[in-house]
């Protein structure tokens, strides 16, 4: 792959990066591309195509970065996060300090540059700020593509082309579709405790009063994680949820970005579950970050009506497949594996492995809860058969139950990272899984029967 040099060597054409969110210049962008590109035939501009989480950069993205004379970054648009945008320059800067090349950003009059871009070069989007990115663009130094549209006898033109590219830079301004809260994260040991899979409780937790309302804290100004903790009348569900959102805040910490992983969850009795989706961060000074979440609710796939025997069973169904699927087929084997190798295991692989698990194991308990599935005596009233109701309680009694006694164990081993107790209490728990997945069949059978309709032979 070539790369720039930055040497005066003269070779065109002078290329351009811009980056931008699609979803609010877009289209701006392009025609500002073709106008500028119209001026000469030494000018090159590449404007950065959309990317969504998950997806790989493509290599033609990353080619046009490195060779880029000069980076410019649309930051005009409010209330949507920059994700791509602020990796894309983060990435031209780890070339460009080599040569020199240049970094602007374009900002709405006023505006201020997040925490990663705050030392950079800024221009606003006004007459005198698109006249500077101009003259960046035309007459640079090493590479001067049309030192004479910058002159006086060009100044109509010039005039022209400014009105243009203000006219489509025409400031943008989106509100969130949902209520917003964010936390900020300050100082080593409140780092360290996120990339551990903790959220310190001392962390302000703060929002919109909309956003406070939707998880039931009240129209606070603000509260700590803790207060927030003692106020949800489901502790026990964010004791699960919280390491999701720490696994997710580390992600964007170490710059990886890939789809998140978080399960949505019910912090109060009444309503659809919600999700706290990472947005958007800014890292500041004193290794200091923002996070901002977006409060989501998921689409309406849980059939919560407690009228139908159907969708209860329903639930239980998925539950507990989702259980035999994702934790016992897809963990038990690999823990297996793991623990075969005895004294030549990795310390810090089991660490990684037991963490996952914990996540994927915690998002299965929010799951039932978001179910309304936290009430065995609810569960029981599906069951009219009298020996069948005496197997389940045998199994799902909150006090002295099998499947009981098996996740507080699991619970504890993980805690503990107890790797031969984890695969222990799956063993056990295998069969238990599968009598509830026998029974859940036999009784959605019998009411399928039982229902009008004929079967068709």
């Amino acid at each position: 792959m070539e790369k720039n040099t930055g040497e005066k060597d003269g070779g065109y054409p002078f290329r351009v990066f811009v980056s931008h969110k699609v979803s609010g210049h877009g289209k701006a962008a392009k025609k500002i591309k073709r106008e500028l590109e119209n001026y000469s035939n030494k000018l090159k501009i590449f404007v950065s195509p959309a990317l969504s989480p998950g997806i790989a950069w493509n290599p033609k993205v990353l080619e046009e970065i490195e060779r880029a004379d000069l980076f410019v970054m649309l930051y005009l648009v409010q209330g949507i996060e920059m994700d791509w945008c602020l990796y894309e320059a983060g990435y031209f800067e780890r070339e460009a300090l080599k040569t020199n090349r240049k970094l602007i950003c374009v900002t709405n009059p006023g505006s201020n540059l997040p925490g990663p871009l705050e030392t950079r070069q800024r221009i606003e989007a006004d007459p005198a700020g698109i006249e500077q990115l101009l003259k960046a663009i035309y007459t640079d130094e090493k590479k001067p593509v049309r030192p004479d549209l910058l002159s006086r006898e060009n100044s109509d033109t010039l005039n022209r082309l400014i009105g243009f590219i203000l006219k489509e830079l025409g400031p943008v301004k989106r509100l969130a579709l949902t209520p917003r809260m964010w936390i900020t994260i300050s100082g080593t040991e409140q780092i360290e405790k996120i990339k551990s899979g903790e959220i310190p409780n001392e962390v302000r937790l703060e929002g919109e009063s909309d956003a406070l309302k939707e998880f039931g804290v009240g129209a606070e100004a603000g509260i700590t994680l803790g207060e927030f903790f003692e106020k949800s009348e489901f502790k026990r569900t964010l004791e699960y949820y919280v390491p999701h959102v720490a696994n997710a805040l580390k992600r964007v910490m170490d710059k990886r970005i890939e789809q998140w992983r978080i399960p949505p969850v019910k912090v109060t009795r009444h309503g659809a579950p919600k999700v706290l989706v990472p947005a958007y961060f800014e890292q500041g000074q004193d290794n200091a970050y923002k996070f901002e979440f977006l409060v989501y609710e998921p689409l309406p796939n849980y059939a919560l009506g407690e009228e139908s025997d159907f969708a209860t069973l329903y639930n239980l169904f998925v539950l507990t497949w989702q259980f035999r699927w994702r934790i016992i087929e897809q963990w038990l084997e690999r823990l297996m594996d793991l623990r075969s190798l005895g004294s030549r295991a990795n310390p810090d692989d089991i660490d990684h492995q037991v963490r996952k698990f914990r996540l994927d194991f915690g998002s299965i308990l929010l799951e039932a809860l978001n179910r309304g599935l936290d009430s065995p005596r609810k569960m029981l009233m599906q069951f009219p058969q009298e020996d069948e109701k005496k197997l389940l309680r045998r199994i799902i009694d909150p006090d002295n139950g099998m499947y009981t006694q098996q996740m507080q164990r699991l619970d504890n081993a993980i805690k503990e990272h107890e790797l031969d107790q984890i695969v222990e209490a799956l063993i056990e728990m295998k069969g238990l899984n599968k009598t509830l997945l026998v029974l859940i069949l036999k009784r959605l059978h019998e009411l399928a029967l039982g229902k009008d309709g004929e079967l068709i032979q």
